[in-house]
């Protein structure tokens, strides 16, 4: 009896597992779709807000620092025209989803940590 609680405990484990990759999977499917599609137009409904845009922007440089990402990486990135306008409609992709600002955060951070891994050594070592 107790293996057989055991087991189902597993089985309920990997089952939540499987949906929550799934899931993270399919938001990051609709983000790249969207942002084939002219992603740039899909801004969060928090851009005009400035305390929320500080906020946003704060917490993101915080948890790349958290990661061994370069503060000046980070700060780049919010700086440049281009990247920030990505990172952006990541968020307001994410956001139409239903996403809270937290978990819009979550996968813009996620982002910023494959641009990171992305790059070549020697280019890591210009932020370092």
């Amino acid at each position: 009896m107790e293996v057989l609680f055991k087991a189902l405990i597993i089985a309920a484990v990997l089952t939540y597992i499987t949906y929550l990759m799934r899931q993270k999977f399919s938001l990051k499917q609709q983000v790249a779709q969207a942002m084939r599609e002219g992603g740039t137009q899909h801004y969060p409904s928090w851009l005009s807000d400035i305390d929320k845009r500080k906020r946003f922007g704060d917490e993101l440089i915080a948890a790349t620092n958290l990661r061994d990402i370069p503060r000046f990486f980070t700060e780049t990135l919010l700086a440049t025209e281009a990247s920030l306008d990505k990172l952006l409609a990541t968020a307001g992709i994410v956001e139409r989803t239903g996403a809270s600002f937290e978990e819009q955060h979550k996968v813009v951070l996620d982002q910023v940590i494959l641009f990171w891994e992305s790059l070549r050594d020697e280019d890591k070592g210009r932020f370092r």
